[in-house]
């Protein structure tokens, strides 16, 4: 029974491996077919290539994929370069601005001694209009042994050691020089930063200042900005100063010449009595002049004089 079973399930096994054959080799000739008729007709090839193709970026859009673009990373890296070369050299120009904008204070003191000083000094003013500097302020002392004078003299910074050569040039020999150099660009900045913030504060206020309703509050506001007015007033004379010390350089010079000293011959026996007759004319001089100078106690003490002097007399008659 078994055997008779069996034999009908193989011949249906068999029957359906022939057929899956058949169907294989069919679909290989569709195949081949496909490709001799794309052969023929590549217009209908390019025209399902592209709609592959735009399904292919359809689904790689709807998936979320990306694509190699070589050309344009090529083209962004060129561009990128510039732009590295662009910043190169912006900051450099910065770096260069900033070096010139640097705000530095250079000051000079120096002490010389020089031959004559008449004709030092008319060398020194021919000097000073040759650098287009001026004298600020001097003093000028003389005597019997020195003749001095201290100068203040402001030049722009960049004619400063040239003006302190030349001047060198005018003595015979310098005693002392010194030059210093001070930077205050923090400081400067900050002044301006500080007067740009408080003036930005000043015009809030009186925006404020229009809207105000009530007299508390306008003298609130009033009271604020006045302190926000002197604050700016006093940054800006400090902004001044600096301006002043940084557009020109100073120069602190002192000139002098001296002189030789003459010392006195000895006295003799007979000029010492001169000078002696002569200091006791003079004193006796003086001595008169002080008692004719005390004429109201002299009158006062005859008066007292003759009262007493009086008494005493009607004391004896009696």
């Amino acid at each position: 029974m078994k055997k008779l079973i069996l034999l009908p399930l193989i011949f249906l096994f068999l029957s359906c491996q022939n057929s899956m054959d058949n169907q294989a080799s069919a679909e290989m000739y569709d195949m081949k077919g496909s490709s001799v008729a794309g052969a023929i007709n590549p217009n209908e090839e390019l025209e399902g290539a592209d709609v592959d193709l735009s399904g292919e970026f359809e689904e790689m859009s709807s998936s979320g994929g990306s694509y190699d673009f070589s050309k344009s990373s090529s083209t962004d890296g060129a561009r990128a370069t510039n732009e590295n070369e662009q910043q190169g050299i912006q900051q450099t120009a910065n770096s260069t601005n900033a070096k010139d904008n640097q705000k530095i204070i250079r000051t000079a003191r120096m002490t010389m001694e020089v031959e004559k000083y008449d004709t030092a000094r008319v060398a020194l003013e021919k000097m000073l209009m040759t650098f287009g500097a001026r004298v600020e302020s001097e003093q000028e002392s003389r005597h019997s042994y020195r003749v001095e004078n201290q100068l203040t003299i402001r030049v722009a910074p960049e004619k400063l050691d040239d003006l302190i050569a030349a001047a060198v040039a005018i003595g015979v020999d310098v005693d002392n020089k010194s030059i210093n150099s001070r930077n205050v660009t923090r400081q400067y900045v900050d002044l301006e930063t500080r007067l740009a913030s408080k003036r930005a504060v000043i015009e809030r206020y009186r925006d404020i200042l229009k809207t105000a309703r009530t007299i508390k509050d306008i003298l609130d506001v009033e009271e604020h900005l006045r302190q926000v007015v002197e604050e700016v007033e006093s940054m800006e004379g400090q902004l001044r100063v600096l301006k002043d010390q940084v557009g020109e350089s100073t120069l602190f010079l002192t000139i002098y010449e001296t002189f030789e000293q003459s010392y006195a011959k000895k006295e003799t026996f007979w000029s010492r009595m001169g000078r002696a007759l002569g200091n006791g004319w003079r004193g006796g001089q003086e001595f008169m002049i002080g008692v004719v100078s005390l004429w109201p106690f002299w009158i006062i003490a005859g008066g007292l004089f003759w009262v007493i002097r009086r008494t005493l007399k009607r004391r004896k008659k009696k």
